[in-house]
């Protein structure tokens, strides 16, 4: 799997891509440079844009990393995540729903979620 985790800091966004099937230890990896990435930033203070089009269903061990991922979504005022795949939506809804997750939307299209987040 590759991922980026990169953080626009005038518009407060930070952006994750994830491309393929990841592994533990890369889903490990991701998460730990998102905590790295994001730690400068107040509760609430910046926004997350993931785009998950290039990527599928995650095994279950994957999926208790990425509730991992999910408890750092509440420190951001929104959260848009892009995605095609309508189980691996429902996986990520699941994962938000078991965490407490209430600032998430999904979209199909970057733009759509850029709008979103703008607002």
């Amino acid at each position: 799997m590759e991922y980026k985790v990169q953080v626009d800091e005038a518009k407060k966004i930070v952006s994750m891509e994830m491309n393929g099937n990841p592994s533990l230890q890369e889903m490990k990896s991701f998460l730990d440079e998102i905590k790295q990435k994001t730690a400068k930033f107040k509760p609430q203070e910046a926004k997350v844009l993931c785009n998950a089009n290039n990527t599928s269903v995650m095994a279950p061990e994957i999926v208790e990393v990425m509730k991992e991922v999910q408890v750092l979504y509440k420190n951001f005022s929104k959260v848009a995540t892009i995605g095609s795949s309508v189980l691996l939506s429902m996986q990520a809804k699941k994962a938000g729903t078991e965490t407490g997750v209430s600032n998430r939307q999904f979209f199909k299209t970057e733009e759509e979620a850029m709008a979103w987040l703008m607002e």
